[in-house]
Formats: C-alpha cells, structure tokens, sequence
C-alpha cells in the first residue's frame, strides 16, 4: 500500500513509455474534452497542506463520466490524480509525469489532489512543452521551453493557442517536429 501522504512522502520513479506511439494514443483517447481543463499547469499547494510528490506514467481507467487519472509508478502502485488539472493529464496518457500537490482522497483511496506538474518523458524522449504560436518567422512554443519549431504538420499548424509537447531532433533551425501532443486546446 502507498505510505501516508500526510507524512509528505515523495516518490519518484523512472519508468519506459511503451503501448502505442503518443500521437496515436492522443488521437485515440477517450474524448478528453469532456474533462475540465485548467488555464495553469504551475498552480500552488494550498496553504497548510502538506507537499507531495510523485512520478510515474498516466493511465486512465474507464469511460465516459466514470474515468479515473492515475499515476502508475515503478512496481505497479498506482496512485489516484485529483484536481483542476486532469483534463491536461488525461491527455498525457502515457507519458511519464512528475506531480505535486496535496493528499486527496479518491475512490481507490489516498491520492494526490495536483497543482502543478511536470512531463518528464514521451516515448522515453524529454519533450518541449508550451503553447503553440505563429509570427512572421513561423511557429514557435512560447513558455517555459521557448523553442522557433521546424516542419510543423499541417494538423499542428490549426493548433495555434494550444499547450503543446513537442518531440524531436534540434537543427541549426530550430526544434523539428518528430511527434507532438495536444495537452490543452486553444480557447
């Protein structure tokens, strides 16, 4: 069983991304827009709850108004995911995430009400993350990993405003897009 999260436990984990390619798991996912999705991916604890961590993959179970979000760490423990995020973390399935938050409880028990998280890996590659945009030089991620992006898809190109994970060899032009993932729409 997972340790008390009131003791602030962090846990970490490196697990491989295997199953289907991330692009193909983002297209075929459960219709992630029907879970909510949250303006920030950097919000704060709240005051006077204790601080916990953790990293592992996200599986999401279920269907419909029935899915839960879980972190499923190394030696299969899987912990539940709550929060104004999920909807962003829905769309990572399968990728390895780094979480903090505060305890929560969830129909499986203890879990981790999130606040801010971290994409670790896709595919077992460190993606660039931010949100897609266009100027006169073309598109770009704006954010933390500010990046100019090369060969971008034409499916990528209707994403502008979108919070975007972006995977692929750097050139002297910049980030090419090898594959990408839609975590939050535009709008």
């Amino acid at each position: 069983m997972w340790p008390s999260i009131a003791r602030c436990v962090c846990l970490s984990a490196t697990l491989l991304v295997g199953c289907a390619p991330a692009q193909e798991r983002a297209e075929t996912a459960d219709d992630p827009s029907e879970a909510p999705a949250a303006p920030d991916s950097s919000a704060e604890v709240p005051p006077g709850s204790a601080e916990v961590e953790a990293t592992g993959r996200v599986v999401v179970a279920g269907t419909g108004a029935m899915r839960l979000v879980n972190l499923q760490m190394e030696g299969g423990e899987t912990v539940g995911l709550t929060g104004d995020l999920l909807g962003e973390l829905m769309r990572l399935t399968g990728a390895v995430v780094s979480v903090v938050g505060s305890s929560s409880q969830t129909v499986q028990g203890e879990g981790v009400n999130v606040a801010r998280y971290e994409v670790v890996s896709v595919d077992g590659e460190t993606p660039s993350v931010g949100v897609l945009a266009e100027g006169g030089d073309g598109f770009s991620l704006e954010g933390e990993d500010e990046r100019t992006l090369v060969d971008v898809p034409p499916e990528l190109r209707s994403q502008v405003g979108a919070k975007i994970w972006v995977v692929g060899p750097d050139t002297a032009d910049g980030l090419r897009v090898r594959s990408y993932g839609v975590i939050r729409p535009a709008g």
